[in-house]
């Protein structure tokens, strides 16, 4: 139990506990989207960044910053702000809301490169619980389900994969993983962070058709998705030639 002097500063605590952790992945993910401009992958930039430099650790990227705290607090933090200042928490939530579009400028690129239409594409969520860890079924502020909003009309399909998440709701359909995945859809979205996910990606490196692979977590070797030319790498800022 820690004591403060009553509750505006009891809830101020969790408020500036949740803006601080959000101002600081907004910082990492605005990294990424400059890291974007020079095709330099963000999560390998920012560890040669913390490495031996014991000063500030600087946190990793996401494509997206989901969550019903992180996606709430900066709000209450900010809003009906009576002091005449730019607001910090507020640039960083708009930052982490512009990176869960991210994944689609990548398969933009991927689209283009291919000479495929978008409209023809099929598409693979791997994980959209709001983290996955450590993991939880919760889809409240998942960033997975704002870019399955965004997609849903652009693309001819979009299936999900979730270790913790056994049933399909509304229109988006869970589906199991086995061999026959590796034809079906041209593109894999890694969308949160459970571990197991990059299990999943190594069974599924016998593509025979191009397939754009995007590692929003940094979870696999891209060095291993080079031992098939089928298929195209890409994460926040890179995406192999």
């Amino acid at each position: 139990i820690i004591e403060v002097d009553g509750l505006e500063a009891a809830e101020m605590v969790k408020l500036i506990n949740n803006t601080f952790r959000d101002v600081s992945f907004a910082f990492a993910n605005e990294v990424a989207l400059k890291c974007d401009e020079y095709n330099i992958n963000s999560f390998d930039l920012i560890s040669a960044a913390n490495k031996g430099y014991p000063r500030n650790k600087i946190s990793l990227p996401s494509p997206g910053v989901g969550g019903y705290c992180l996606t709430k607090d900066p709000v209450l933090f900010y809003q009906n702000n009576k002091n005449d200042f730019f607001s910090i928490a507020k640039a960083g939530r708009l930052i982490n809301e512009k990176m869960i579009s991210y994944p689609f400028q990548h398969l933009k690129r991927f689209a283009s490169s291919k000479k495929i239409k978008i409209k023809n594409l099929k598409v693979l969520f791997l994980g959209i619980a709001f983290k996955g860890m450590p993991e939880t079924n919760d889809l409240r502020g998942s960033t997975a389900i704002d870019l399955y909003n965004k997609l849903t009309s652009k693309v001819e399909k979009i299936d999900f994969y979730d270790f913790v998440i056994k049933e399909s709701f509304k229109d988006f359909k869970r589906v199991e993983i086995d061999e026959r995945i590796r034809n079906n859809y041209d593109c894999i979205f890694i969308l949160n962070n459970h571990p197991s996910n990059k299990d999943v990606l190594k069974e599924l490196l016998s593509f025979t058709n191009p397939v754009l692979v995007f590692d929003g977590w940094n979870l696999i070797d891209k060095k291993i998705t080079t031992k098939n030319d089928n298929i195209v790498y890409s994460s926040l800022g890179y995406i192999s030639e």
